[in-house]
């Protein structure tokens, strides 16, 4: 790795010559052309100049085929070619040099192949590409097994429906020899972020293009002519032809660098090196490559792309502005090394080197680099002390997504995913979470020693070749076999085919009276319930706080005598600190046990299972395997509680109840329930600040949750909160230039300074979003806290006019005025009355969808929703919103059927449980 650069991002220290080895589908000549354009110079190369927008023309002989059977009606590349080598020379041009930013591209590419068996058929892929030279020349070193001469080309055609250009010979093709097809083409530079773009930059007065690529999974071939397979891996030597003005970057060792003003690419690059030299040291391998440079884009369809040696970003993803508070720190580190544990993929860690051979094991690639990027620092001297931590809550984020209907197995069968809709659909949550929560699971039962060593031995082996899952159970299995300390009831493979070939994840049925255990499915199909799908489950469990012996669960009902309880007070506790995916169900004397726990001293059960006995409760009793009453007693305790995670999970099923009683005679009583649980923590976080809001980053306090505090808060009219605000929003309408309000929190102290003021403070909120754009979206929010119903009319009707409020801000109203108690059927009314004058196209298709969502939470009764439905069927387009209005319309009526089977049982449970005063 070169020297990391003081002033910008790249960290070479010179240019070199552009050959690397690549995965062909995930980064081959991955270039970024930064655009600097201060004044035209002259050029240096000449230059063709179109008339029009459109690529020169080019003359060609290709036509498509007559319909007809061969190789080209398989989405799979055929095995009768291999390439080992391409010669590339990009070049995208200008269509009128100097007066716009319109650009085609003209390349040239000489691929180098070895035939593998006789073929008759030059079969590689191309999409949108323009051909006007085509040929078909033997290698410079290829053997003479066969004296035959090197066939013609007979015929040339694009099989559009599979992007594959079709050349077809007049003799075969000899095993062993080597080819080489040469094109010359041209083609668009795309539109949509995809393939090879250009990006404008949104500073307009600068006026910089910025040419950049993305060609994961199935974009290469609309760049050059490609073998697009992830197992097609080969050999590169690049040229990038571009003006003198332009610096061009790929992914060996730069050409140029530039500065990043004002340090906001500091906490990036301060991190960088850290991150990297742990996963060095991690992995016992070394980063091979000269260099690797950090580019932040102003656009790009994905949040980071793992290109080797070359990290693109979104600008919004890594850039820090270090005079604000540094709340993105977490966020950043994690895409960092989401991104840098690719790169250990490139090079021995996981991908590109030792790189999956088809995209139905994708989960091999996303899901290890999902499981590393989950760094945590110890103090802000990051660079000495990192160390991994898997959150927890992203493991209950699994069960959730299983239940989607789009999950799927972690591992498909290869002949699942062969279109491009296939392979984009395992870019999942499932790929993503579910497989790095399983491979936490792996570490867990392995121990974390064993699991590195297998990890290490798998990497070196499948440097620059492909492997599937199969080849990593091995290796980890060698691990197992070379010590006599950790045991398996079965091979590795045999215990993990049981979690990536089957859709799903288990639930475990104990009866800690008898000590019987049974297994149950849990996922999007009910049908599997109750199914003959089983898995091989580690469980580390604790009796009475006394940690006990890893207990295996297989797939067959069976009594283990150890996890029986043998007195009333006993009590059992399964999957210690989460490190398994799977729900939990007790016997009813079992839940009284662990909940009488929590209320006398919750310390003794870890944090972690804290959450999980919340989670457990309130996801099972949602499907029917135990009471609601028992759901809420997990959370009785948690005036007790201080830990972050245990409230981020609570806060998510409040939210959750929130949603089915916020319009019914029962949120009085669960407003007063949850007072006296969350205020002791808002208390314990304002005390750990030194009580000012200014201290947070000198704290324990996690931001986070601290703001997931304050918003639960909003509910509740705590004086002790609305007096800060008050007291702060007072003195900077005082003093306006003077905002000692701390960025994070104002959306917050905003609100309650709103909500608890008149039209004074109202119209100072409005004063200073007509004046400046540092706040927008914040202000706008806070606007929508007013509890004057005729304001809250009025700011919806300033939306009409886009003078007054853009478009793109008009949401952000609706939104603000929706999740106000006060404002949701005037956001309603409003919305029905003036939906034809509202922009309900596909660029505010998140913000609408989400509006709706909200505004339905507010018909939770069987006339409220079928007043929805007939709205939405009657404005929506159909073919535009059809799935998903119907999907909102699904989830509004389970809302409702839950209300009307816990409602009863929810308003007797906490007239319980308030406090007496």
């Amino acid at each position: 790795m070169g020297p990391k650069s003081n002033s910008g991002f790249y960290l070479s220290k010179k240019a070199a010559v552009f050959f690397a080895f690549l995965v062909l589908a995930l980064l081959v000549i991955l270039t970024v052309f930064v655009g600097l354009y201060a004044k035209l110079r002259a050029e240096r190369t000449q230059e063709v100049t179109p008339a029009t927008r459109e690529p020169p023309s080019v003359s060609s002989s290709m036509q498509p085929g007559a319909e007809r059977l061969g190789p080209w009606n398989h989405t799979r590349l055929p095995s009768n070619l291999q390439p080992i080598y391409y010669q590339l020379e990009l070049w995208p041009k200008q269509v009128h040099p100097g007066k716009d930013h319109l650009y085609f591209l003209i390349g040239q590419a000489n691929v180098t192949v070895m035939c593998l068996e006789e073929t008759e058929v030059f079969l590689i892929h191309s999409r949108n590409l323009n051909y006007s030279g085509l040929s078909l020349t033997a290698g410079a070193h290829s053997p003479q097994l066969d004296p035959r001469p090197v066939p013609n080309i007979q015929e040339i055609w694009l099989e559009v429906s599979h992007d594959y250009l079709v050349i077809e010979l007049d003799g075969k093709l000899v095993p062993g020899q080597q080819y080489i097809l040469q094109s010359n083409y041209s083609g668009q530079l795309d539109e949509k972020l995809q393939g090879l773009f250009i990006i404008p930059d949104p500073e307009k007065e600068h006026q910089k293009p910025i040419i950049a690529s993305l060609l994961e999974p199935t974009f290469a071939r609309s760049v050059f002519p490609c073998f697009d397979e992830p197992a097609m891996k080969a050999t590169f030597d690049i040229r990038l032809v571009n003006r003198p003005e332009f610096v061009a970057i790929s992914n060996m060792p730069a050409i140029d660098k530039t500065a990043i003003s004002n340090g906001e690419a500091e906490y990036a690059l301060n991190i960088t090196g850290p991150i990297l030299a742990y996963f060095e040291k991690y992995y016992d391998v070394n980063y091979p490559l000269p260099k690797i440079d950090i580019v932040a884009l102003p656009l790009y369809g994905p949040e980071a792309m793992e290109n080797w040696g070359l990290l693109l970003f979104r600008k919004s993803s890594l850039l820090l502005d270090p005079k604000k508070e540094s709340f993105k720190k977490l966020a950043i580190t994690a895409v960092i090394a989401h991104e840098l544990a690719h790169q250990a993929r490139l090079y021995n860690w996981f991908g590109n080197l030792a790189t999956i051979r088809w995209w139905n094991n994708l989960w091999l690639n996303e899901g290890f680099a999902s499981y590393f990027e989950n760094l945590e620092f110890s103090s802000e001297d990051h660079v000495k002390k990192w160390k991994h931590r898997y959150p927890i809550h992203l493991k209950y984020f699994v069960f959730q997504s299983e239940e989607n209907i789009f999950s799927h197995s972690l591992s498909m069968k290869k002949e699942d995913i062969e279109t491009f809709d296939e392979i984009m659909e395992m870019f999942s949550d499932t790929t993503y979470i579910k497989g790095a929560s399983v491979i936490d699971m792996i570490s867990h039962f392995m121990t974390e020693e064993l699991f590195s060593k297998g990890l290490t031995s798998y990497l070196k082996a499948f440097s620059y070749s492909n492997a599937e899952a199969d080849d990593v159970w091995n290796h980890l299995q060698m691990a197992i076999d070379s010590q006599d300390v950790i045991k398996l009831p079965t091979s590795i493979k045999s215990i993990m085919d049981t979690w990536t070939m089957q859709e799903g994840l288990p639930i475990i049925t104990v009866n800690t009276t008898s000590g019987t255990v049974k297994q149950d499915y849990f996922g999007k199909s009910k049908e599997n319930r109750n199914s003959n799908y089983s898995w091989f489950i580690p469980i580390f469990w604790m009796k009475n706080g006394s940690m006990q012996p890893l207990i295996w669960f297989d797939g067959e009902s069976k009594t283990y005598p150890e996890i029986k309880r043998t007195t009333d007070e006993e009590w059992i506790l399964l999957n210690i600190n989460v490190s398994t995916l799977c729900r939990i169900v007790y016997d009813d004397s079992n839940w009284q046990q662990l909940i009488l726990q929590l209320n006398k001293d919750p310390t003794v059960i870890p944090s972690s299972n804290r959450m999980q006995l919340i989670c457990d409760a309130f996801d099972l009793e949602k499907i029917g395997n135990i009471n609601i009453r028992t759901a809420l007693s997990t959370t009785t305790y948690l005036a007790k509680e201080q830990d972050n995670d245990v409230w981020y999970a609570a806060f998510h099923y409040f939210s959750r109840l929130e949603k089915v009683i916020r319009t019914t005679y029962t949120f009085g009583l669960y407003k007063k329930y949850i007072f006296s649980r969350i205020v002791p923590f808002y208390y314990h976080q304002m005390k750990l600040m030194n009580e000012d809001f200014n201290n947070i980053h000198n704290s324990s306090v996690e931001k986070t949750i601290f703001l997931k505090t304050l918003n639960k808060l909003y509910l509740l009219d705590l004086k002790d909160l609305m007096d800060r605000a008050t007291d702060l929003y007072s003195q900077l309408m005082s003093n306006p230039a003077n905002n000692t309000i701390p960025s994070y929190a104002r959306r917050h102290i905003y609100c309650e300074a709103i909500k608890a003021g008149s039209e004074k403070e109202w119209n100072f909120a409005w004063s200073l979003y007509q004046n400046s754009s540092q706040d927008d979206e914040v202000l706008l929010f806070a606007m929508g806290c007013s509890r004057e119903p005729w304001i809250l009319s009025r700011y919806l009707h300033y939306t009409l006019d886009e003078l007054i409020v853009s478009e793109k801000h008009s949401y952000t109203v609706y939104q603000s005025v929706a999740e106000n108690p006060i404002g949701w059927a005037l956001a309603w009314n409003f919305l029905r009355a003036n939906w034809n004058s509202i922009n309900t196209n596909s660029t505010y298709y998140f913000e609408l969808m989400t509006l709706l969502d909200t505004v339905s939470e507010g018909l939770l009764t069987d006339f409220g929703l079928q007043e929805f439905e007939l709205f939405l069927n009657s404005t929506t387009d159909e073919e535009e919103w059809a799935h998903t209005v119907q999907q909102l319309i699904i989830d509004s009526r389970d809302l409702l059927n839950w209300n009307k089977k816990i409602h009863t049982e929810v308003h007797n449970w906490l007239s319980e449980h308030i406090p007496a005063n």
